[in-house]
């Protein structure tokens, strides 16, 4: 019986999957798709290092006046409402803030022991750190998400803003 070269082959083939396993190299990535995904990821990056540029700006004194003289560019029963939702959040806002950190203060004042009053003040300055770095963080995120989605610098900043204090009035005690 002869054997033709290319039974030998497919002999030799079936061999080598036996003793070897049939599991082949992964095939390489086309320059292309390589190409695409590195900008993606590229954009991915800026995206979220722009985002993070806009929430420092937001965090800088008098965003929230900026925010509010855009309101009133806006004009109508629409920006005078929303106007007057932005103040009441605002006032609200900082009059808490005044009195929670007059109250902290108050006490710090009274507290006789360095220990404690340190530790107190340590305490404040804690919170208004973690308060400000949450903040930062949850601005920082709604941005992004504004920016993934398609909006321009200006309407993600403005778009995080009026949700942030959106949540904030929600929240706040009527």
């Amino acid at each position: 019986m002869k054997i033709t070269k290319g039974q030998l082959k497919r002999i030799i083939a079936e061999e080598y999957a036996v003793v070897y396993g049939t599991k082949r190299k992964p095939a390489r990535r086309s320059a292309s798709r390589t190409k695409r995904l590195r900008e993606a990821k590229r954009a991915n990056l800026l995206r979220e290092a722009k985002a993070e540029i806009l929430v420092q700006e937001m965090m800088q004194e008098g965003w929230f006046s900026d925010l509010l003289g855009g309101l009133k560019s806006v004009g109508g029963k629409a920006g005078e409402q929303a106007m007057k939702g932005y103040e009441k959040v605002a006032k609200t806002t900082t009059d808490a803030w005044k009195t929670t950190k007059a109250a902290y203060e108050a006490g710090v004042k009274e507290n006789q022991d360095k220990e404690k009053a340190a530790a107190e003040q340590k305490a404040l300055e804690f919170s208004e750190e973690d308060a400000a770095s949450k903040y930062k963080e949850y601005m920082q995120s709604l941005v992004k998400i504004f920016l993934d989605g398609g909006y321009e610098d200006e309407e993600a900043q403005a778009k995080a803003g009026a949700l942030a204090l959106a949540w904030g009035n929600a929240s706040a005690p009527s």
